[in-house]
């Protein structure tokens, strides 16, 4: 089974084949809800994450994983 569509435990669709805005609200980059732009580990986040989609300028990589920038503040 792929990523290429699905929903997540909130109900929202994702997946790369989800075409969509980022979700930081200043940001119009078009990029898709797939786990490459997945603040978090997986679609709901995973431990840290918060789950929601950024475009690579909104995303900051760490060793355990990639976060925006509030969930990236919170990392110990």
């Amino acid at each position: 089974m792929g990523w290429g569509t699905c929903v997540n435990a909130g109900g929202r669709a994702c997946g790369y084949m989800i075409e969509a805005k980022c979700d930081d609200p200043d940001c119009t980059a078009i990029i898709n809800r797939g786990l490459a732009y997945v603040c978090g580990d997986m679609h709901d986040g995973g431990e840290k994450g918060c789950g929601k989609y950024f475009c690579y300028n909104h995303l900051s990589q760490t060793g355990s994983g990639q976060f925006c920038k509030e969930c990236y503040a919170k990392i110990d």
